[in-house]
Parts: C-alpha cells; structure tokens; sequence
C-alpha cells in the first residue's frame, strides 16, 4: 500500500529546500518522452503528472532553508565544481525502464556509474564544507527499517564503502502518489504501454532552491555546477 507523498512529506509543505538536481528543461525530447506516459498517469493512484518543466533528477536534498546558509551551500557548489571539471559530460538513457517508488511511477537513469561518481563527489564536498553530523541521512524506497540499517552502516564503515546501488539510485518521478491500497492495474497498464528510453546530456548539476507546488516540486535555481571543463562538453 503506497502513502500519499505528499502527506508523508506534510512537514515540507510551505517549507523551502536545499537540492541538488539534473534538470532537464533544455531538453525537449525529455518532454516528448513524459507525454507518451501520459494515458498511464491519469490513474486514480496518483497525483496530476509533474509538469514536463518540472521533470527532474534528485541528485541530493541537503536539508530545509533554516538549517543551512546559503554561503554554506555556494561554498559546496565551488567544491563540486573543482571536483567536476575533469569529467566529460554524462549521456545516460532516460527511460531505458521503470519502475514503482513507493507506488510512483519514476524512470531509471542509466548506466548509473558516472552519477554515482557525481554523488559522491557531492558527498565529500558537503562534508568539507558542513562536517560529517551535518549530513543528510540516505533514504531507500519503502524508508523506516531499512534506512535506519543503511545509516548505521555508513556511520561505522563510511559511505565509501556501501554498495553502488545503494549509494544512488537515479531517476525521474512522473507523477507522485496517493494513498492506495492496489497498483496492480497501474503495473499493468504501464507493462502494455511501452517506450522507449531517450539520450540525454547532463551539462551541470543545479543548486536550487525547492518547494512543494500542488501536486510536484518546482525551484529557483541558485547555481548551476558545469560538468567538465567547457572544451569537454558536448554541444547539442
């Protein structure tokens, strides 16, 4: 049985947050892909889909507004940038599968080892900056027994060390869910609705300002971290 996410998130609303994310509001066929989901996503399970300008990858959610400054957060940006500027630019596929997140239906974005490696440079370079009692906890589908495990087990052996999988698991919501008890039909209709994956180009990592709007997240954007060095990008 999936909960509402935005009820289970309550304590966010009229809040504001510190994110990293991938955006993709540049990318016009990230929007052509979301449309063809859309017959699937008016089921009664879920919330109105995320507006395509509203699609986006959590790379990590620091913590609310309050907790950290915002000097704090540019300060991390630098790092990441420095961290960053050796890299090409990733092209994962968007879409390649999906899968339910706590009944939300959300794109997987592969192959994940360049993201995990961008994860963890962001990992290190907020611990540089807020010091390791600072950090967010990891979270994992499904929350509550299993994340308190993953925390413990990065406390004692470092995150480092965590399987990749579960260091990172990128994806796309399309549409967050409501309380409901059977997701049996919405498997069923995205199992017969299928479509395939898009190329995608991740120029920069956005630090950004994030609150809850309706049914999805929206932003203002406070820094955008390039990948690579310019002469290493790919121009599209």
């Amino acid at each position: 049985m999936a909960i509402d996410h935005f009820e289970k998130h309550k304590s966010r609303i009229g809040r504001t947050d510190w994110n990293f994310n991938f955006l993709f509001g540049d990318q016009p066929h990230v929007t052509e892909l979301a449309n063809q989901y859309a017959p699937v996503l008016q089921h009664p399970s879920l919330h109105k889909p995320v507006p395509p300008e509203w699609l986006h990858a959590t790379l990590l959610r620091v913590g609310f507004l309050e907790d950290f400054t915002e000097a704090e957060m540019l300060a991390v940006a630098d790092k990441l940038e420095a961290k960053l500027a050796g890299m090409d630019t990733p092209t994962p596929i968007l879409g390649k599968r999906w899968w339910l997140w706590n009944g939300g239906p959300v794109l997987s974005l592969t192959p994940e080892k360049r993201l995990h490696e961008i994860f963890c440079h962001l990992m290190n370079s907020l611990e540089e900056v807020v010091g390791q009692d600072r950090l967010p906890l990891l979270t994992v589908p499904g929350g509550g027994t299993h994340a308190k495990i993953l925390n413990t087990f990065v406390r004692v052996v470092g995150r480092d060390r965590l399987p990749v999988r579960l260091q990172y698991m990128p994806h796309v919501t399309l549409a967050y869910p409501k309380t409901y008890k059977d997701h049996s039909s919405l498997r069923k209709q995205l199992k017969a609705h299928p479509v395939n994956g898009v190329p995608i180009h991740l120029q920069s990592v956005a630090l950004i300002k994030q609150r809850i709007v309706d049914d999805y997240y929206a932003w203002e954007v406070v820094k955008d971290v390039p990948i690579g060095h310019p002469i290493n990008r790919v121009v599209f």
